[in-house]
C-alpha cells in the first residue's frame, strides 16, 4: 500500500497522470502483493510414531519439546504482510505488537523473505533476530 501510495504521488508522467491499472502494474513490477495472494504455510514437524525406519528420534522434537512451525515469507513481503504470516500461525500475540517492535528499532526494511522454522514460544525479539539475519 505504501508503494502504490508513493506511485501514486508521481502518477504526472509526461504531463498525463497514470490511470490506477497502471500505477498498480508499476508497483507490482517492484514487488508489491496483496495481503490475500500471500500464501501462508504451516507444516508441523513429523511425529515420532511416524518415523520412518532408519530415522533417528533426535530428528525430530520429543513429545514434550517445543512446536516447530515451517513458514514461508514471500518476496517483497512487508512488514504487515510478515505480521500477518507471524500471527496467522500462532507465533506472535497481535500484528501490532510485531510492527511496534520492528518499528521502534527501524528494523523493517532489514526482514528477509524466505522459509523459516519458529519454535512456538519464541519472544518477538527472537523471532524478529531469526527474520534478520
Amino acid at each position: 500500500m505504501l508503494l502504490a501510495s508513493l506511485l501514486l504521488s508521481f502518477s504526472h508522467v509526461g504531463g498525463r497522470e497514470l490511470s490506477r491499472e497502471e500505477v498498480e502494474k508499476k508497483a507490482r513490477e517492484l514487488g508489491m502483493v496483496y495481503r490475500d495472494e500471500v500464501l501462508v504455510f504451516a507444516e508441523p514437524e513429523p511425529k515420532e510414531d511416524s518415523l520412518e525406519e532408519g530415522s533417528s528420534p533426535s530428528s525430530t522434537p520429543d513429545s514434550t519439546g517445543p512446536e516447530e512451525i515451517k513458514i514461508i515469507i514471500p518476496r517483497g513481503s512487508t512488514s504487515k504482510d510478515i505480521a500477518f504470516i507471524l500471527n496467522n500461525n500462532g507465533l506472535i500475540p497481535s500484528e501490532k505488537e510485531f510492527l511496534d517492535y520492528v518499528g521502534v528499532r527501524k528494523l523493517a526494511s532489514k526482514l528477509k523473505a524466505g522459509e523459516f522454522l519458529f519454535h512456538k514460544g519464541l519472544s518477538i525479539e527472537e523471532i524478529t533476530k531469526i527474520l534478520t539475519e
